[in-house]
């Protein structure tokens, strides 16, 4: 018990101190840490999962969507009045963090399989994945809403806003190997390839509001990419939706995964884990709306044009020729917003397992730090049960729970870092399911070998020992 408390109370310790800082857009922090599944070795090369062979069901082996906000609170700001319901905008503006977060996250393994050989262990995997991050600060609303007057004689940094919508296939390969009785090794190889993109890239933006004439001097060095179909004039009806668009070629990447563990007592294991550190490089059905390196001046629109017949194109009109773009045709290249993972892992009992995670994810030039407690308790060899709290959503509500059922050579999983959010998606700031089905082998603990039992033997006779005589 002393030992229970003590691990709890470096967890919640080392949360509290991130929790200054934590964001959100950070799925599945339960399956990776659970060796019952075989597919963890997918996200978490530094540890063998407990199977000797798995191979998962095609287009069920491990589905994972998650969506998160981690500032807009919608409902929150309800307002009931007698002639209807109405959302607080003030309530909604006045309850963002400094930083926020709207994003989703999609994957699905098509195929995947893994087994080990001896003190290695060999895996691959075909995937579809389809992560979208938008990050804005509070003043970006506050400018929309309030208008730029609420900040006269003030500049407001928008560098850190960015968005990146990436719809991409990808092929891995991994291995991973049991170096000694202590450390254990591996990485994963994978090849991208991008259907889709839309992102932006931000240099510099800042606006600073004149006090003198209220008007806005935009200070801007940024580009927005897409690459998609979209971009043909005939949309998707100008390529073959199999050959031309499913199987395009085009645009391609790699990206990497590497991790270590340390096995540091019967008990105590410590993993480091690198992930998703690679770039797509778009060159397909590509567009660039760029906003040079300069300072570009709307003083708006006037009275004239206000009262006009068009108010809203007049508007549209004067921020267009305030903040001219230039149109390209170039190939870019995204990065995949990677992550760093630190796990320690304690045997509390014979079948009872606590993890303390913290995680580093970088998104463009940010660096987002999470992290993650986990109670994982196995009910004989057919049954793991977990509860998960997770602080990534930008409250302390974020309670997840999962179970992993081995039945004979069948494994299922179905986990969710949020239950509450997911099973009432409107009551929370986030909805997470991760399930998975496979078939597997794991192989019988080994009997402990008893000592043989000597077997007894005639005393030798002492030589020379008369024999009796029989008459």
């Amino acid at each position: 018990m002393k030992t229970i408390s003590k691990f709890l109370i470096i967890s919640v310790f080392a949360l509290t101190i991130l929790s200054g800082n934590i964001a959100s857009a950070q799925f599945n922090t339960q399956q990776p840490f659970i060796p019952s599944i075989g597919q963890s070795i997918i996200s978490r090369p530094s540890v063998f999962p407990k199977n000797n062979f798995y191979i998962g069901i095609p287009l069920l082996s491990n589905i994972n969507i998650g969506v998160t906000n981690d500032g807009l609170d919608v409902l929150d700001a309800k307002l009931k009045t007698d002639t209807g319901t109405y959302i607080d905008l003030e309530k909604v503006i006045g309850g963002l963090n400094a930083q926020n977060t709207i994003a989703v996250d999609y994957s699905m393994d098509l195929l995947s399989f893994g087994f080990k050989a001896k003190k290695s262990y060999f895996s691959m995997n075909v995937s579809h994945r389809a992560p979208v991050v938008f990050r804005f600060s509070d003043n970006f609303l506050k400018l929309i809403y309030k208008g730029n007057g609420a900040f006269l004689g003030e500049t407001i940094d928008f560098s850190k806003t960015g968005f990146s919508a990436t719809n991409y296939w990808e092929i891995g390969l991994g291995y991973t190997r049991q170096i000694n009785d202590k450390f254990t090794a591996g990485f994963r190889v994978r090849r991208l390839t991008g259907l889709d993109n839309f992102s932006t890239k931000i240099n510099t933006l800042k606006a600073t509001t004149s006090s003198d004439d209220y008007s806005l001097n935009l200070q801007s060095d940024m580009v927005i990419n897409a690459s998609s179909p979209f971009n043909n004039s005939d949309g998707f009806d100008s390529v073959d939706m199999v050959s031309g668009y499913l199987l395009n070629t085009q645009n391609t990447g790699w990206a990497f995964n590497a991790g270590v563990s340390y096995q540091y007592s019967p008990k105590l294991q410590f993993s480091f884990d690198a992930l998703d550190f690679g770039s797509i490089h778009w060159k397909n059905n590509v567009k660039n709306y760029r906003l040079e390196n300069g300072t570009y001046s709307f003083s708006g629109v006037g009275l004239g044009q206000f009262f006009g017949s068009d108010t809203t194109v007049d508007y549209v009109d004067s921020l267009g020729h305030s903040f001219p773009t230039l149109e390209t045709k170039e190939a870019y290249t995204t990065t995949l917003p990677s992550t760093l993972i630190l796990n320690t892992q304690y045997q509390l009992a014979k079948h009872t397992y606590a993890s303390l995670m913290l995680r580093g994810w970088f998104f463009q030039t940010e660096f987002i730090p999470s992290g993650a407690i986990m109670l994982r308790q196995e009910i004989g060899r057919h049954i793991s049960l977990d509860v998960n709290y997770s602080r990534q959503y930008g409250n302390y509500y974020s309670l997840g729970s999962g179970v992993d059922f081995q039945l004979g050579s069948f494994n299922f999983f179905i986990l969710s870092d949020n239950i509450l959010g997911t099973i009432q998606p409107l009551s929370g700031k986030s909805i997470h399911l991760n399930m998975g089905m496979s078939v597997c082998f794991v192989s019988k603990p080994k009997k402990p070998t008893s000592a043989a039992t000597p077997v007894a033997t005639p005393a030798a006779k002492p030589a020379g020992e008369a024999k009796p005589v029989t008459k």
